[in-house]
């Protein structure tokens, strides 16, 4: 990663955007933190929404800091909860966010996702200040949107990218439709990728330990979010049939609860809630085979490229990925496991012809293989992309 910026350090904040609670905002805080330490600002302010509790402000570290702004006056009122609360809601902290942030010296504005766009298109009319768009996924094409809203996603994105000076997307897929159906020309894949570990993952038993595993008991690991279009509902019937190999799910989401009934009849599935990023690798690293079923519901589905797929690989466990054009891409490239449609009648046969030993062959010298793929490696595209942005400022 280089070290300078190769212009001055800019005076002023270097400001991100997100809709989201700031409270599992890895890519965000990678990429902050490695503007600073490269000397591209001095600050890096996050503006995010305040949900439930939360503090309203939080320093995370040097330069780095977190502002929540509430925007609660109709998400409480019964009468318009759902769609419309959520669509006022969002108004309502585009509002605050563009009036609170007026006037601070923002040098740069960082969107995090169309939700934010809005808010940074103002604030880029009244300071000037550059954005960034950073498309979390193939954001008018996400899962669950309903056409009407689907249609409003694509006016608003049409209507504000005119404001923006380079985007930041997670794969080339995407890269690719972005450039094809928003005819953009600046952009650039920074993929969601882990952080390099400081030494090589090793097995300690941890995550065995804390289910009351043995060290002989074939685990398979899926950890992160747990919602639809996930594969959590293939998983389960699968491992309802394959009762010889113990599956586990780490993590959060709206589907923890099915997991939970599930597991208390399947003595071979098993929950663990989430655990600090700082261990993760230490529980990742006791599985034998970790999960990544995502299922081609919608094209930011298709075309998305999941962070934990890194994670599994640097340490050291192969991986069944759904077979998609990126999760492929990847896995095969790194020699990294095995594709797979997520479907029942595919996954059971696949989970029931891979033994220790095939499993030993796959993770023979994949640590070393895959940290060529942890964020060191994409995080000078970022660097490289905020050069440009800010020597056409100059």
């Amino acid at each position: 990663m280089s070290d300078s910026p190769n212009c001055p350090v800019p005076a002023g904040v270097n400001l991100h955007l997100t809709f989201t609670g700031f409270r599992n905002e890895s890519r965000a805080l990678r990429e902050g933190r490695s503007l600073l330490s490269a000397g591209f600002f001095r600050e890096v302010h996050f503006v995010s929404n305040l949900l439930d509790d939360d503090q309203s402000f939080e320093s995370i570290g040097p330069g780095l800091q977190v502002e929540r702004v509430a925007a609660h006056s109709f998400r409480d009122r019964a009468h318009l909860k759902g769609r419309l609360g959520r669509i006022l809601e969002f108004a309502e902290w585009t509002l605050r966010v563009s009036v609170g942030q007026r006037g601070r010296p923002v040098r740069v504005i960082h969107c995090h996702s169309l939700p934010c766009l809005p808010a940074s298109t103002i604030l880029h009319a009244i300071s000037g200040a550059p954005i960034v768009y950073d498309a979390h996924e193939l954001e008018t094409e996400r899962m669950g949107w309903s056409l009407p809203l689907r249609l409003g996603a694509k006016i608003l994105e049409v209507a504000c990218l005119p404001a923006v000076s380079t985007t930041l997307v997670v794969s080339e897929s995407i890269r690719t439709w972005y450039r094809r159906h928003r005819f953009m020309r600046s952009i650039h894949t920074v993929r969601n990728l882990p952080r390099r570990p400081s030494s090589l993952p090793r097995r300690t038993g941890i995550l065995r330990r804390a289910l009351g595993l043995r060290e002989a008991d074939f685990v398979c690991l899926y950890q992160g979010a747990m919602g639809n279009g996930r594969g959590i509902n293939v998983l389960l019937e699968s491992f309802a049939e394959v009762r010889d190999k113990h599956l586990v799910f780490m993590g959060y989401g709206p589907d923890v609860d099915k997991v939970l009934m599930a597991a208390s009849t399947c003595a071979n599935i098993h929950y663990l809630a989430a655990v600090p990023p700082d261990v993760l690798y230490d529980y990742t690293a006791d599985a034998d085979v970790g999960l990544a079923l995502i299922e081609d519901q919608c094209l930011s589905y298709r075309y998305c490229l999941p962070n934990k797929l890194f994670e599994y690989m640097v340490c050291g466990v192969p991986v069944i990925a759904s077979d998609l054009p990126e999760m492929r891409r990847s896995v095969e490239s790194l020699l990294g496991g095995w594709v797979v449609e997520p479907t029942v009648a595919k996954l059971v046969p696949l989970l029931r012809s891979i033994e220790r030993d095939g499993r030993s062959l796959v993770a023979n010298g994949l640590q070393e293989r895959a940290l060529s793929c942890t964020w060191d490696a994409d995080a000078e595209v970022l660097l490289n992309a905020y050069r440009d942005v800010l020597r056409a400022e100059e």
